[in-house]
This record gives C-alpha cells, structure tokens and sequence, in this order.
C-alpha cells in the first residue's frame, strides 16, 4: 500500500517512540500499579502531536492512520487507552458533529455492543436502564459510549456519568495492562446518535481493534521465532524440527489473513465507504477467531518458559483474548449483521 508523506513519517514516529519507551519493564511497572497515571508518559505522547494531527482535517478521518497507531499500540502493548482517546476526541465530532458539546478535556468511556443490557425507559423512552459490563477509558471520564443493539439496526448513545442514576465501578480485568469499569444505570439521560453515525463509529472500532490485535500477533511470532532460532534440543535449535516449523508457519499464515484483512478495511474507511462496514466485520471476526489461537501456538512453541508470569508472551495473551471475547460473533449475529449491511446500501 503507498503512503502519503506525512502517513510514512507518523508510522515510522510512532515504531521508534514505542521501542524507545514502552520496553518490557516500562509495561511491568504499569501492570504492577494499574491504577497510577503515568504522567510524563502523558505529556511525552502530549509532545508527539497525535491530537494536533488527527483534528486538523473537518472532514478526513484518517483511519489509516488511527489504525497505525492501533496497530503500533498492539504491537507494544501499550498500557494505556491512547487510542480511545484519539478516536472520541478527535473523529467522534467528525462522525457525528452534534455530540461536540459534550466532548471535553475528560475521557469518554467506550463500551461495546456485546457488554451492553441496556433498556429504554418511559413511553418516549428518554432514559436507561441496565448494566454495561465492561468498558475502557473510563478513568476520570466525563461521558460513556454505549450500544443498544436492536437486531436490524444500531444505534449509540452517549450516557453522562456525572448524574444521578450512574454508578462507575472498577472490574477485574483478565488483560492487567488494561483497566476496565463496569457502569450501572437506573433512569439515566442520554444523546442519541443517528443509525449512520453510530454503524459509521462501531465500524470505525471494529477495524482499530482488529489492527490492534493483528499487532500484537506480529510481536508474538517475532518473540517466538527469535526463540526457537536459539533454543536448543538434542544439540539443535528447536526451530530446526518440522513440528515447530510448521506450527509456526501455519501462525503466520493467519496473521497474514489478519493484517491484509485489517489493512483493507483501513483503506476502505478512508477510500471506499461503501465497503468499511463488511471489511471492518471482515477483519475483526478473523482477528477474533485467529488472533488468541496465533499467541497460543507461540506460547506452546516458547515450552514451559511461555507460561511464567516472568515472560511477556501471557501478557499478549490477554489482551488479544480480552478484545476478541467481545468481538466473536455468533453465526445468528452475523447474519443480522449482513442484513444491516444490506439496509445500508
């Protein structure tokens, strides 16, 4: 794919940053303190001018781009949600210009449409009622992204968390680089975006959060086949027998189908809107079948150091298992899918 001057100049920026910065003790130090912001590492990201260069546009979302840096948050797992912070602060007023007013200088929570029981209430149905039973970015945050799922369409709302009727707790989360809330509402107001807008974000979401694991699974082979290149067995590295190999080999085949799947649904968010929303369900259910599978066989590859807490590979683990168990999608939620796809053409 050919990049544009600026977009070859933003990934290379975001590959040495993260190399240079988010090392295997950076992560450690943060897992054992989740709760803590990290505020040099704030104004460092702050320096880079990732918020200046997503807003300057009015009307390009640069997904290409949002999903390089998912990609690259992914691929050095990233403890922190810098993408959920570029994408409702600086593209959520893009998608939906009525909801600017309530973007502020605090997070907005992100939940997906799988940890959403939510229940209008009232005849007009002006409120909600229900649980969300996960959602990021909710660490001093303002507003909450939800999902009512309602079969042959999808519609998002954004729920304030300064009200009576809201309650933010903290969750257990399998993924320790990544915190997670759970929110209760009971008769709670919220700002309705129209159906375009919210299939338009949810794509959006969908295909950042298929980059993001196709980049964790690039770190995890490169990881893997440094290892059984030295490893040795029997005076012969690992590497050399075709039971590895060929587990290996058939990883990478899969991430290949990942990352060429999430890279088209990019182009086509940027180029063809057309066809965003069946690439972006395109790329995150392959992402979501094939990505834990692919850290898996890495972990089985690494033998019994893969399974200490001391190596890095079960912390991969987590994170693309905690995005892929709430995008999986059953064959009966597929199906709706398509039809949703063929309304909107």
């Amino acid at each position: 794919m050919n990049f544009s001057d600026d977009s070859r100049e933003l990934r290379e920026l975001l590959e040495r940053f993260f190399t240079d910065t988010v090392t295997s003790e950076y992560r450690r130090t943060r897992v054992h303190n989740p709760q803590a912001a990290d505020a040099g590492f704030e104004n460092q990201i702050a320096e880079l001018g990732l918020v200046e260069y997503f807003s300057q546009s009015s009307e390009h979302l640069q997904i290409g781009d949002m999903s390089a840096l998912s990609y690259h948050c992914g691929k050095h797992l990233v403890p922190a949600p810098f993408v959920e912070k570029i994408l409702t602060h600086c593209l959520l007023p893009k998608i939906a210009p009525e909801v600017s007013p309530l973007v502020t200088e605090k997070n907005i929570g992100i939940s997906f449409s799988r940890c959403c029981r939510l229940t209008g209430q009232g005849k007009k149905k002006r409120t909600l009622s229900g649980e969300i039973l996960w959602a990021t970015n909710c660490t001093n945050a303002s507003s909450i992204i939800g999902m009512l799922d309602q079969g042959s369409s999808l519609q998002l709302v954004i729920i304030p968390i300064e009200q009576k009727g809201v309650s933010v707790t903290v969750q257990n989360s399998l993924d320790p680089t990544t915190i997670l809330h759970s929110v209760r509402l009971d008769k709670a107001s919220f700002t309705a975006l129209s159906e375009p807008a919210s299939v338009q974000f949810a794509s959006i979401l969908s295909c950042l959060k298929a980059n993001e694991i196709a980049g964790a699974c690039e770190s995890v082979l490169a990881m893997t086949v440094d290892y059984v290149k030295t490893r040795k067995q029997f005076s012969r590295p690992i590497g050399s027998f075709q039971a590895v190999q060929q587990s290996i080999a058939s990883a990478y085949v899969d991430y290949e189908s990942i990352r060429s799947l999430s890279t088209f649904a990019s182009w086509a968010g940027d180029n063809s809107a057309a066809q965003f929303y069946l690439t972006s369900l395109a790329a995150i259910s392959a992402a979501a079948k094939h990505g834990p599978e692919i850290c898996e066989t890495a972990i089985q590859c690494h033998g019994g150091i893969g399974f200490t807490w001391e190596y890095d590979l079960h912390l991969f683990l987590r994170r693309v298992r905690l995005i892929a168990s709430v995008f999986e999608i059953s064959l009966q939620e597929a199906r709706a899918m398509l039809n949703l796809a063929r309304g909107l053409d």
